[in-house]
C-alpha cells in the first residue's frame, strides 16, 4: 500500500495538484544527515566526455531534509546544468491547469460515479466525508485526478511541502545554469490519463487503502531517502505493484517506460554537448536492476556510487 509514497518519489505533476490544498501546521523532529557517505541515493556517471550525478528526489520534503551533505552541494555548484522530470516554477504552475481541465476532467457526460462500484463509491465518499470535502465535488473527475489530488492532501496534513522539494530545492537555486526538463507536464499528465478505467479505479482502490498509514509510509521513504538505503528503497517503490497484472502494467508505465526514455535523453544531450550534468529525479527511479543508474551501466558507461 504505497501509492501515495511512489506519486510522492515518482511524479513531479503531484506538485501542481497539491497547490489546490493549504498547508498544515505540523511538528517535524528529523534532523538533517551533512557528512554521512553514500547518503541520500546520489550515483556519478561518465557519459563520453561528461559526467553525470543523478539524485534521487522526493517532491515533497520538510525542512528537516536540509542542509544536504558537502559533497552534494559541491557536485551541484559545479555543474554546469541542470536536470529534472519537470521544470514546476512558477512558469509551469501557470500551465498546468488548462492541461488539468482537458485531460483531468470528463467531457463526454458521464462521471466518477459511473466507473465504481457501489461498495467503492460508498468507501470513497466516506473517506471525503472524513477530509471534509463532498463527493460531488469530485464526481466530473477521473479517477487519476483523484488519486493525485488524495496524495497532494495526505502529504500536506503531514507537513510535508511541495516547497521544499528536492527538485524545488535545486531549481530555486540554478539561476546560473541551464535547465533542462526529461519529461513535460503534459506528457505526464497524458501518461495518468492513458490508463484504463479498470487500472485508475485499481490506484484509486489503492490510494484509499493506504491513506490511513501514509504517514508510516512516507516515513519509511524519508528514512530510506536519507541514509542511501537503495535496496529499502527499490522494495518500497516495487511492492505494491507486485504480483497483480494491472500493478505490473502500471509499474511498468509508470516507473520503468518512464527510466528508459530519460535515460535515452541524457545520453543524448550528455554525449552530444561535453559537461557537467546535475540530474534530479524521482529516487524510484534510480534504484533496482532497470533503475536508471543500472541502465547506464549496461550500456557500456561508468556509474558508481556518490
Amino acid at each position: 500500500m504505497v501509492m501515495v509514497r511512489n506519486l510522492v518519489s515518482l511524479f513531479s505533476a503531484v506538485l501542481l495538484i497539491c497547490q489546490c490544498f493549504s498547508t498544515f501546521v505540523y511538528a517535524d523532529t528529523h534532523k538533517p544527515l551533512t557528512n554521512q557517505a553514500n547518503s541520500h541515493l546520489v550515483w556519478k556517471a561518465t557519459v563520453g566526455n561528461s559526467t553525470l550525478y543523478l539524485m534521487g528526489s522526493i517532491h515533497f520534503g520538510l525542512p528537516s531534509m536540509y542542509p544536504l551533505p558537502d559533497r552534494i552541494m559541491k557536485a551541484f555548484n559545479s555543474a554546469d546544468t541542470l536536470m529534472v522530470e519537470v521544470d514546476i516554477r512558477e512558469d509551469a504552475s501557470a500551465s498546468a491547469a488548462p492541461l488539468i481541465m482537458e485531460y483531468g476532467f470528463y467531457r463526454d457526460g458521464s462521471s466518477l460515479a459511473d466507473r465504481l462500484s457501489a461498495a467503492q463509491y460508498k468507501r470513497l465518499e466516506q473517506t471525503l466525508t472524513k477530509l471534509g470535502i463532498p463527493i460531488e465535488s469530485i464526481l466530473p473527475q477521473k479517477p487519476w485526478l483523484v488519486v493525485l489530488g488524495l496524495t497532494a492532501y495526505s502529504v500536506k496534513t503531514l507537513g510535508f511541502s511541495d516547497q521544499l522539494g528536492v527538485d524545488r530545492y535545486f531549481l530555486d537555486r540554478a539561476s546560473n545554469k541551464t535547465v533542462v526538463q526529461l519529461e513535460t507536464l503534459g506528457k505526464q499528465i497524458k501518461l495518468m490519463d492513458g490508463f484504463s478505467d479498470k487500472e485508475q479505479v485499481w490506484m484509486l482502490d489503492q490510494s484509499l487503502d493506504e491513506l490511513d498509514v501514509a504517514s508510516v509510509e512516507l516515513e519509511k521513504m524519508l528514512h530510506s531517502w536519507k541514509m542511501g538505503d537503495a535496496k529499502a528503497m527499490l522494495q518500497q517503490t516495487a511492492q505494491e505493484f507486485q504480483g497483480e497484472k494491472i500493478g505490473n502494467h502500471v509499474f511498468q508505465k509508470i516507473i520503468l517506460d518512464r527510466n528508459h526514455s530519460m535515460n535515452t535523453t541524457i545520453e543524448n544531450i550528455a554525449s552530444t554537448k561535453a559537461g557537467i550534468y546535475f540530474i534530479v529525479v524521482g529516487a524510484g527511479h534510480l534504484v533496482g536492476p532497470e533503475g536508471m543508474p543500472a541502465l547506464l551501466k549496461a550500456t557500456g558507461h561508468s556509474v558508481q556510487r556518490f
